[in-house]
């Protein structure tokens, strides 16, 4: 399952209600919530979709941190390989910063490979591609925003 193709599409997609009121709209308070989609294409005619958001803007940011940074490091890699694809994305962009916009977009692509790996081994992912049959143990990671 090589990476042969990856599309970038943002969208503002408005929030009913609105997340802002017309005074905080006015003081620059975004009353949408701008999407990253990334969608993963495979040598064996598979597509995985993910997304990413933010809640301030930086659409533009996001498009051009997956398609001239992230993308080129991909393209050519097996999509079932997560840990050398975090380990080649993480270590081509350390200098960029370990925080913002590149975990953030990569986390669309993250989520567009898992989608990939499910659609290639239909199975509860949970349950048979994360831990494994005798393998009850998996690792997890946990992003905290905030001081809570």
């Amino acid at each position: 399952m090589i990476i042969e193709n990856i599309h970038f599409n943002l969208l503002e997609i408005p929030t009913n209600p609105p997340r802002a009121s017309s005074k905080e709209t006015s003081e620059g308070r975004k009353d949408s919530i701008t999407t990253l989609i990334a969608s993963i294409k495979t040598n064996d005619g598979l597509e995985g979709i993910g997304y990413a958001y933010s809640l301030q803007g930086a659409g533009k940011a996001m498009y051009w941190t997956g398609r001239e940074l992230l993308e080129p490091i991909m393209i050519g890699e097996n999509a079932l390989n997560h840990e050398r694809l975090f380990h080649k994305v993480y270590w081509r962009t350390q200098t960029i910063g370990r925080t913002g916009l590149v975990p953030q977009v990569y986390s669309a692509l993250d989520m567009a490979l898992w989608d990939l790996k499910g659609k290639k081994k239909p199975v509860f992912l949970c349950t048979k591609c994360l831990a494994g049959p005798g393998n009850p143990a998996m690792h997890t990671y946990l992003t905290r925003v905030g001081n809570g």
